[in-house]
């Protein structure tokens, strides 16, 4: 597994230790416990945009699915064996490049099916509004993303510089592209996760 960080973008008025408790304390939910909706990656938040990701980068996951993911020592220096649009020297959290792609690693397979703990629609992602270590919030097993498409659309993030990370109609397009560039992998399955999700926002 992956030893990083989390490194997405935080509150001034949070303390990053305070943050990365409460996304951590509460995803004790084992693989096991999960099986009742198929999941092979349980997170407090999975978010699917602006890429499928876990703010925190702290999950649990089956070991068969893990086998199946490109090496994450492969993101290092110069011996990176990622394409090069994939690994630069800037950190882009909406395109989950550079440091970021740390974060989008466990959710980058298309035989992900992940599952989440947190019930509340106020934390997506980005680490903002994220629940205080001290809240006794209950766990709420659900297939993720367990929201609309609309509820993962944060004011103002990504939006100048990669709109089309955000917009709905460019999902399964960016998702296929992603997937060949880690994976060789360009076509997907009935029951790839994207499928329930976007039929879930659009109804």
């Amino acid at each position: 597994l992956p030893e990083t960080q989390s490194n997405t973008p935080r509150q001034s008025n949070q303390q990053p230790q305070q943050q990365q408790s409460s996304i951590t304390t509460k995803t004790t939910t084992t693989i096991k416990d999960s099986n009742k909706y198929e999941c092979n990656v349980c997170s407090s938040r999975m978010s699917p945009l602006p890429h499928p990701h876990t703010s925190g980068n702290m999950w649990l996951a089956s070991c068969n699915y893990i086998s199946q993911l490109i090496d994450p020592s492969s993101f290092r220096g110069g011996k990176s064996k990622l394409p090069n649009k994939q690994i630069t020297n800037r950190d882009d959290p909406c395109k989950g490049r550079g440091r970021y792609l740390g974060e989008h690693w466990v959710h980058s397979h298309p035989s992900v099916k992940p599952c989440d703990l947190y019930g509340g629609k106020e934390f997506t992602w980005a680490h903002l509004r994220v629940p205080s270590v001290t809240s006794a919030w209950a766990k709420r097993l659900a297939k993720a993303p367990r929201f609309k498409f609309e509820e993962y659309v944060l004011p103002g993030m990504c939006m100048e510089d990669h709109p089309e990370t955000l917009r709905i109609e460019d999902f399964i397009g960016l998702r296929k592209e992603n997937y060949e560039l880690l994976y060789n992998a360009s076509e997907l399955e009935e029951d790839w996760w994207g499928w329930d999700f976007l039929r879930g926002s659009i109804i």
